[in-house]
């Protein structure tokens, strides 16, 4: 799995919940795979 220095940063900062946030958008604005094979995005 890829990391992102955003995030690890954040961490380490102790913005857990701003990290946690990031993630949260970025996996809802990253198609997922059955979106992609459905033909849906």
């Amino acid at each position: 799995m890829l990391t992102n220095p955003t995030l690890d940063q954040m961490q380490a900062l102790g913005l857990a919940g701003m990290a946690a946030a990031w993630r949260e958008l970025a996996d809802a604005t990253t198609p997922t795979s059955s979106a992609v094979t459905s033909g849906s995005a």
